[in-house]
C-alpha cells in the first residue's frame, strides 16, 4: 500500500513539473526543465547539488529563476505545519545552494535556456506549490513562493518578487 501511495505521489510531482513548464512555455520565457547534474555540468555549470525543477530566462528584466516544485500534502493540525516547516527548512537550504550555483555561472545558464547574453543576471530562487504552502508565511522564509496558477504571471511582472508568499500581479 506504502509504494502504491508513493507512486501516486510521485505522478502529482511529475504532473507539476510539467506544468512549470508549461507556465514558462506559455510566458513565452527560454526555459530548461528538469535539470540534472550531468548536462549542467557539460554547459559549464559544475557543482550543482541536485536536479533544477525548471531554469528561466527572462531576457527584459536579465532575471534568471531557479524553480523548484513541491507538492506538500495539506496540513490537518499543528503536528503536520511543524513537519512541513522543518522540511522546508531542508528544502529552502538545497534550493538556496543551486541558486548560488546559478549565480556563479549565470551566463552559461541562460545561454542552456537560448539566451546568449553575457553580463549581469540577477539569479531568483522560487518554491512553486499547488495550494499555498504555510512555510511561505513563517517570519523568514528567506524565498519567494507562489502557487502553479500565479506562475505565469509572476514570471512576466517587471517587480522582482518579494520573500514568502507572492499572489498573483494585478
Amino acid at each position: 500500500m506504502t509504494e502504491l501511495l508513493e507512486r501516486h505521489r510521485q505522478q502529482h510531482n511529475n504532473q507539476l513539473e510539467t506544468d512549470l513548464a508549461q507556465a514558462a512555455a506559455l510566458a513565452a520565457l527560454p526555459h530548461s526543465s528538469r535539470l540534472e547534474r550531468g548536462p549542467a555540468a557539460d554547459a559549464g555549470i559544475p557543482g550543482l547539488t541536485g536536479e533544477i525543477d525548471l531554469l528561466v530566462t527572462d531576457p527584459p528584466h536579465r532575471r534568471l529563476w531557479v524553480i523548484e516544485a513541491k507538492n506538500p500534502h495539506p496540513a490537518i493540525g499543528t503536528h503536520n505545519v511543524s513537519q512541513g516547516l522543518g522540511r522546508f527548512t531542508r528544502y529552502r537550504t538545497k534550493l538556496l545552494t543551486k541558486t548560488d550555483t546559478i549565480r556563479k555561472h549565470a551566463a552559461q545558464a541562460a545561454l542552456l535556456c537560448g539566451v546568449d547574453q553575457p553580463g549581469d543576471w540577477t539569479v531568483i530562487p522560487l518554491f512553486v506549490t499547488r495550494n499555498i504552502d504555510p512555510a511561505a508565511f513563517t517570519a523568514d522564509p528567506g524565498i519567494a513562493f507562489t502557487t502553479i496558477d500565479h506562475l505565469r504571471a509572476l514570471l512576466t511582472d517587471a517587480t522582482p518578487p518579494k520573500a514568502g508568499w507572492n499572489q498573483a500581479p494585478t
